[in-house]
Parts: structure tokens; sequence; C-alpha cells
């Protein structure tokens, strides 16, 4: 019998045990033997300023604190063993930092309450926040690129719910008509969703949940462009099977020639974390699905699979105005300069530092500037 491909506490993996599995027990066909070949996947990353009110700083940031407390907790008192209730409890407090960047109405009362009281979500899209700008500016520059068609992925359903009812109520865009497909709908709904989206020569938009339509769905041709917005998936795979909804048989990809993939990740925020993550479990994923070694390179690495510190340690604190560090320029974990990038090999475009505001005439502080004066003034400083 093979022995664990991975040692006991969870850091190193057994190379050969991961060999001898393939041989035995992988065989899989990749895209590769498709005749004639999809189209080319072009992916980039998307830093942002998250901008959130200056009176919710406190309570983002109290956020963090705990959650790092708890993992201290954890490792000091109970020997790094995690109780249900610690995981739930951490858990909890990830999703809730992430509704913060969205939405701070949401993230103060919770799903359950937007859920009974509808008029929340009403509430919360006439603030809107700097994740939903960032959507909306991404949008519009997929529109000026020709596609017609574009998906926007998340995990949390609410937090599209509340950027779909902004955009559909907001001046300056029209994106056609815009569908949902999560896991609250019908089967009916679902396959009328698909069905008005893919339609022929129209505009349209989709809201996609990764949960309910990451796998087992084909939105194809037509669709050449998605957007992961709002909320990481913890897997990889679960980020690869989802964009796959877009590059599978049938797609030729004739207006752009290309699938675009667009991750809109804030530096510094709980997506970002996740993340840096995400890397260590794709080299993981290379060398059981396609024996690709080449993440395991160095003299004292061949082994180890966790490199990147835990999602509650790379989670930055807000500043005052309501926005995450700077992102650097340069990789600072690199041995020779290398541009600094959101996710592991992929091209970021961002915001690398935030021109202060100016002064309001009135002799207002920054905090009565509205979200979409801060994020149109750090917009003009995108390095496309």
């Amino acid at each position: 019998m093979c022995e664990q491909p991975w040692d006991r506490t969870g850091k190193t993996v057994n190379t050969e045990t991961i060999r001898q599995f393939r041989k035995r027990h992988l065989n899989r066909a990749t895209e590769k033997v498709l005749d004639p070949p999809l189209p080319p996947i072009e992916r980039e990353c998307v830093d942002y300023p998250v901008d959130v009110p200056p009176e919710c700083v406190d309570a983002y940031n109290g956020k963090v604190l705990e959650a790092r407390k708890l993992k201290l907790r954890v490792e000091r008192e109970q020997g790094g063993k995690a109780t249900a209730d610690d995981l739930q409890r951490l858990m909890s407090l990830l999703q809730t930092k992430q509704k913060y960047t969205v939405s701070p109405l949401l993230a103060e009362n919770g799903v359950k309450r937007f859920k009974e009281e509808p008029r929340l979500i009403d509430e919360a899209a006439r603030s809107p926040s700097g994740a939903m700008f960032a959507l909306k500016r991404e949008l519009l520059r997929l529109r000026g690129e020709g596609h017609l068609k574009v998906v926007v992925a998340a995990c949390h359903v609410m937090i599209m719910k509340i950027a779909r009812r902004w955009l559909e109520t907001s001046s300056g865009a029209d994106f056609g008509r815009i569908y949902s497909y999560d896991g609250e709908q019908t089967p009916k709904r679902r396959v009328d969703a698909i069905k008005g989206f893919l339609c022929e020569g129209e505009r349209s938009l989709m809201f996609l949940s990764v949960g309910a339509g990451g796998v087992g769905l084909h939105l194809v041709p037509g669709c050449e462009a998605m957007v992961f917005w709002g909320s990481m998936p913890y897997s990889p795979a679960h980020v690869n099977q989802c964009l796959k909804r877009i590059h599978r048989m049938g797609q030729e990809c004739p207006r752009t020639h290309k699938v675009t993939i667009t991750h809109l990740v804030p530096y510094g925020s709980v997506d970002y974390a996740i993340g840096r993550v995400h890397s260590d479990k794709e080299r993981l994923i290379n060398l059981i699905q396609e024996g690709d070694d080449s993440g395991f390179d160095g003299e004292d690495a061949d082994s180890k699979w966790r490199r990147c510190g835990r999602i509650v340690d790379e989670c930055k604190e807000l500043g005052e105005t309501g926005n995450f560090p700077d992102m650097p320029l340069l990789d600072p974990d690199s041995k020779t300069p290398k541009a600094f990038s959101l996710l592991s090999s992929c091209p970021t475009r961002g915001v690398p530092a935030v021109a202060p505001p100016p002064p309001a005439a009135s002799g207002a502080g920054p905090s009565a500037l509205t979200a979409e004066a801060r994020s149109a003034s750090a917009a003009a400083l995108l390095s496309l």
C-alpha cells in the first residue's frame, strides 16, 4: 500500500507516492487533445481602493484583531488544534470582512436580516462602495473591448444582489439585460437565465454564484469574458472550474479571439490573503494532476508545499481613509527585482499609490467626499 502523500504536519509531500498514484490510478485527458485547440486565456488581476466609510474602519479592524487573537489562542493554548466552534468563528470573521469591503450595511446586519427585509438591498445599493465602482469600471472596459456578454462570479449571493440592484439603477452605463444564476433559484429560473443571457446579438450581464454555477454549466458560444469579484473561493480549483464555463468546447471567440478573465482583488483584503494561499494549493494540484514538479524546485523546498502564511496572517488593517496599505511595486519575497503580483503568475494592474483627496470647498474633511468621488480620483491613477 502506498504511503500517505503528505506527512502528519501537512507541510510536505511524498513525491514518490504521488508518482505511483499517477501511474496506477490517474488517466485523464486534457484540453490539449482538442483539435482545433481552445482559444487562449488572458488572466489579469486588478487592485482598487475599497473606500470603506471612515466610520466603519474601527469595526473592520476590530474583526482583523479578533481573528488574530483567535489564531494565537488556538496555537498557544490548544497546540494548534482548532475546535469546530473556533473554525466556525474564524470563517464568520473572514466572511464579515469580505462583506465590509463591498457593503458595510450588509456586514453589520447580516445576510439573514437582508433576506427578511429586502428593503435593505435597496438601501445598500444607494450607498455604493469602492468595490462596486471598481466592478463598474471593469465592465465598461470590457464593453469597450467589444464584449457583449460578461459573467460576474462571486461566492456570496447577497453581495451580487446588491451590485445588481445598483447597476440596474445607476446612470452612465447600459449593460443590457442583467441575469442571476445562484442556488436560491428554481431549476426553471436557472435555465431561463442561461437562455436569456446567451440570446444571440443581445447585450447581457450574468451574476454567477461560484457554488451553484462552478460546474455543469455551458456558457458558450457567446460569452468571452468573466470577472471574479467580491469574494474569492478558498480553493483555486473552484476558480478554475468556474472560469471553464466560458473556456470549453464550442468556444471560438469570434469577437476578441481570446477568453478574458479578470480578478478584482484589493491588496490587503481577505481575497488577497486567500489568493496568497492559492499559490500553495496550485503547486500541489499541478503536481498531482499534471505531474508538474516545477513548483517544488530549490535545495530545501523539494517536498514543501506550504510556503505562504495563513489567511489570517496575510489580512491587513484599513487606514484612516478606509483603504488598505499601498500595493508594493516589486515582490518583496523575490531575490531578484520582480513585479508584484496579487495572484500567483497573474499580471497585476491597479493603484500602487492613492493620491490624497483634494480639500473640499466647504472646508469639510476627506470623510465628506462621496465614495464615487474618491473612487474617481483613484481611478485616474490606474496603470493600464
